[in-house]
């Protein structure tokens, strides 16, 4: 059962977040000379007990964790779950993909509301009954298809989490959880159009691949992908920075990174609103974003330092922190 206190909540999670990689701590890691700088100073800012520690595995354990915590401490999980799902979606499209090329999926995380083994079983054994129904139906419908594709999971999977999220939901007290996902599936899908549109395929295609769910109504999609120019306005609720970006990605599809990072930094700005208030669910998912932000900017920098790559070039795809 969930715990009853927000008081409560809020008050563990914000002793927690002084841990949190902020813009100093970052600037730090930016600044290093080199890999293994890079890795004394995560150890120095307490992100990591060893140097030698693997930062990959690192940022999955830190989100793992942050997933557990969370869960153990809301007081509404059929909310907080909804930002978990992803994690068992990700799972099951690489246990699928996995035995169709006959191998064993790794890397598997453990920050979503199912239990990795039982997932496993379930892909193994071609069983789905015990999930829920919409990933149970997208799943069976996957097993009818005989061909290969890695696309159709993808998208089957992806819109079954979606009208999860959505039927999970109704009625609950936490209207920017809404607007989140919301939003999520309308800017998921302006990046699908363009996508689509690259690839040369038709608009039938693209409304095969749609999310549903979003606040954007379905005869605008059908206009704005005759004439991505309309993109921008289309996105206008999102921000003027969603609508720069989309503009340059609708002009130019190699701005289409930028567009991304925008789009993340507008969802992200939706919590961060009321990171303050002790008496919401919001401040709770809002620590979770957190955790998931900064281990994104932790695997993006050590990578860059790993392989040489350019700080500014980094910097420049780093997403907004949540603090």
């Amino acid at each position: 059962m969930p715990q009853e206190s927000v008081n409560y909540a809020v008050g563990v999670l914000s002793l927690k977040q002084r841990e949190a990689m902020d813009a100093s701590r970052l600037e730090r890691l930016l600044s290093a000379s080199g890999y293994e700088e890079a890795k004394r100073t995560l150890s120095e800012i307490g992100w990591s007990s060893a140097e030698e520690a693997d930062y990959e595995q690192m940022a999955l354990d830190r989100v793992a964790q942050a997933s557990t915590l969370v869960r153990s401490l809301s007081t509404d999980e059929k909310v907080t779950d909804c930002f978990l799902f992803k994690y068992d979606i990700a799972n099951l499209k690489m246990l699928l993909k996995a035995r169709c090329l006959g191998i064993t999926a790794e890397h598997l995380s453990s920050s979503g509301t199912i239990p990795v083994e039982k997932l496993r079983h379930a892909v193994a054994d071609h069983r789905y009954k015990e999930l829920s129904e919409p990933i149970c139906k997208a799943m069976e419908g996957l097993e009818l298809i005989t061909e290969e594709n890695p696309l159709l999971i993808d998208v089957r999977l992806d819109r079954a989490m979606f009208e999860m999220i959505f039927e999970q939901l109704k009625g609950r007290r936490c209207a920017a959880a809404v607007a989140y996902f919301q939003a999520r599936a309308d800017m998921l899908n302006a990046i699908t159009l363009l996508r689509v549109r690259r690839m040369g395929r038709d608009e039938a295609f693209f409304e095969g691949v749609r999310l549903p769910g979003g606040a954007i109504a379905e005869d605008k999609w059908a206009d704005t992908f005759a004439d991505p120019e309309r993109l921008p306005e289309l996105l206008r609720p999102y921000g003027e920075r969603v609508m720069d970006a989309a503009l340059a990605a609708v002009r130019n599809f190699a701005h289409l990174p930028g567009l991304e990072k925008a789009m993340d930094n507008a969802l992200l700005a939706i919590f961060t609103k009321d990171r303050f208030d002790v008496m919401r669910l919001e401040t709770v998912v809002g620590y979770l974003l957190a955790v998931e932000r900064e281990a994104g900017a932790v695997r993006l920098v050590m990578a860059g330092k790993q392989n040489g790559f350019d700080m500014e070039a980094v910097r420049e795809r780093l997403r907004d922190l949540y603090g």
